[in-house]
């Protein structure tokens, strides 16, 4: 008998994919309860085994590289005792997250002001909540909501840059992000940190299912938020972002490819009751 799925977004592709629970037969759980419930279960980096006790062992170089098969550590105990300063180390960090609610991006609001990085994020996990149950390619929701919940962390440090932006700072912004994911990490107590760092290197890394997932929201909400607000607000650069910014990020999965042709049809409908041509902006855009 097949063990009941701990994340129900998996158990509805169960069947289909003949079965989630590659390490059910020698870790005791679902696919992914061994990654997220079973205290025992190894990650591996640079091939070094490591169970619940490992999570130090990784020096700052293999912290910082690349993310493929290193899961999120949920269901890893942290290392006892876990004190009054470590709470106040994460109290701290979550003050300077704080400013993710005042940080603003370039995108507008549907009531004229502009949207903060934490609004972004949070509808970005909404989008997650409601779209994960209909993906082909099965997500863990847990693993994809941390992502996206870390995934602008460094902005608190090095504030927004739009996407289009083209300066000095936008060449150095990957070596400035890692620098400010480095700077929050050493805030943190060891466990909470290396989980940070974690996360957001595979968001970064774009390998695994979630991280696909989380990276194709983040470009589906972008231009969702840009339909909610006024045409005025867009830059010219925006009008052919319409056509070149998401059918990469979406390409791997028809349930986002379909959510994606809804939002593209949606800012047509707003480039034409404006009184722009959606087929000539879409053939300047691809040329």
């Amino acid at each position: 008998m097949r063990p009941a799925c701990r994340c129900w977004c998996r158990s509805r592709h169960a069947e289909r994919t003949g079965g989630l629970e590659r390490g059910a037969a020698n870790a005791g759980g679902t696919r992914y309860g061994d990654k997220f419930h079973n205290p025992d279960y190894a990650i591996s980096i640079d091939g070094r085994a490591e169970g619940r006790n490992g999570l130090r062992a990784a020096n700052d170089a293999d912290m910082f590289r690349r993310s493929e098969r290193q899961p999120m550590t949920h269901g890893l105990p942290p290392d006892p005792p876990f004190t009054g300063a470590d709470a106040e180390r994460i109290v701290d960090t979550l003050t300077l997250a704080e400013r993710l609610k005042t940080e603003m991006r370039h995108s507008w609001l549907s009531n004229g002001r502009h949207e903060s990085v934490a609004e972004h994020t949070w509808l970005m996990s909404v989008a997650a909540v409601l779209m994960a149950p209909h993906l082909e390619h099965p997500v863990d929701l847990g693993h994809t909501l941390a992502l996206i919940a870390l995934h602008d962390i460094a902005e608190a440090i090095t504030g927004d840059i739009p996407s289009f932006e083209e300066s000095p700072r936008k060449a150095t912004k990957l070596a400035d992000e890692t620098a400010a994911v480095a700077r929050i990490r050493a805030m943190l107590p060891a466990a909470s940190g290396d989980l940070m760092v974690r996360l957001w290197r595979e968001y970064e890394d774009g390998e695994t299912a979630e991280a696909k997932f989380a990276r194709a929201l983040d470009k589906l909400e972008v231009q969702h938020q840009h339909n909610l607000a006024a045409l005025e607000t867009w830059t010219e650069q925006e009008f052919g972002l319409v056509y070149t910014k998401m059918d990469r990020e979406c390409a791997h999965d028809g349930a986002l490819r379909t959510l994606l042709a809804i939002i593209r049809s949606r800012a047509e409908r707003k480039l034409r009751d404006g009184g722009f041509d959606p087929a000539e902006i879409r053939a300047r855009a691809s040329g």
